[in-house]
């Protein structure tokens, strides 16, 4: 029997990473940064990439992420800005420094958000790929593969790839209310 992943489970997930997006862009409701459907084979991969992924894994589901960045002019000068680096061209290692913070960022919102209602879910660490490991997602097996434009801002767009894993017989039922309470303070992660 396949696993059992019900549609409220896809839009709590979509949902979540929608609400991270927007609150660690600082953007309000009017201005939350478009998060767009797509499939594997529209996503954009032209230019000059960099890949990166990471985990969140609960007992009951894996989920594999990763996030396809476009290295262009634009991209890098609004994650300058966003970081608050006053250099628009950011050196190869503090350009990878800083689209890892983004994405552990983003990731661990979305995680806090998940955990409401898949408790004890863990999230590793990003780390890069080649940006060709794009094309052998289905040696992962999921059971569901999402993929999403994702726009913070006019000029600058990225891929997010959501594999979701579950065991051949599992059912995933997720439902979460989106958060409404502002974060102003972070929490210190030691290693």
């Amino acid at each position: 029997m396949p696993a059992l992943i019900t549609p409220r489970t896809l839009t709590t997930l979509e949902e979540a990473f929608r609400q991270a997006l927007r609150e660690i862009s600082g953007a309000g409701q009017a201005a939350a940064p478009a998060l767009e459907r797509q499939t594997l084979e529209t996503l954009d991969g032209s230019g000059e990439r960099r890949l990166l992924t990471l985990t969140l894994s609960s007992y009951l589901f894996r989920i594999v992420l990763l996030f396809d960045f476009r290295l262009d002019a634009p991209t890098q000068a609004y994650f300058a800005r966003l970081f608050r680096n006053g250099d628009a061209k950011l050196a190869e290692q503090a350009l990878a420094d800083v689209l890892s913070e983004y994405v552990n960022m983003l990731s661990g919102t979305a995680n806090r958000l998940l955990s409401t209602e898949a408790l004890r879910t863990g999230m590793s660490t990003p780390f890069a790929l080649e940006t060709h490991c794009r094309r052998h997602l289905q040696k992962l097996a999921p059971a569901e593969c999402l993929a999403y434009r994702v726009k913070p801002a006019e000029a600058v767009a990225f891929n997010l790839i959501l594999c979701l894993c579950v065991a051949p017989e599992a059912t995933l039922d997720l439902a979460t209310a989106p958060l409404v309470e502002e974060v102003v303070g972070g929490e210190l992660e030691l290693f």
